[in-house]
């Protein structure tokens, strides 16, 4: 819906959002569409480590992607002057591939 046409009828219309508010919510939400996807891979990942007794590599991999979203917000906000819903954005997205990624690469290095 955010990547459609109905976007603006849904900020305005359905959300109540101000004209202005409308277009800037565009953005963030448009930069959160994959998120559902990134949260099933590390669902399916994490999921795999648990049911074989591996929980240190869950909450390693979820400590790196606290960490790397830190990271990624404070140098979005402080460093780049990206406002912060849109850094927010970034750094879910980018702890999440981060942390997919740690997961991988422990899967990867087990076979």
């Amino acid at each position: 819906l955010v990547l459609t046409p109905l976007a603006g009828a849904w900020f305005g219309g359905v959300a109540g959002l101000s004209p202005a508010l409308a277009a800037f919510a565009r953005t963030p939400a448009a930069l959160l569409v994959l998120l559902p996807a990134t949260e099933y891979w590390t669902a399916l990942q994490r999921s795999r480590f648990i049911l074989n007794g591996r929980t240190r590599v869950v909450t390693g991999a979820m400590a790196v992607e606290v960490s790397a979203l830190a990271l990624i917000l404070w140098i979005c906000i402080a460093r780049l002057g990206v406002v912060g819903a849109i850094a927010a954005s970034l750094a879910l997205q980018g702890g999440k591939l981060v942390s997919n990624g740690v997961l991988m690469l422990v899967s990867k290095s087990n076979r």
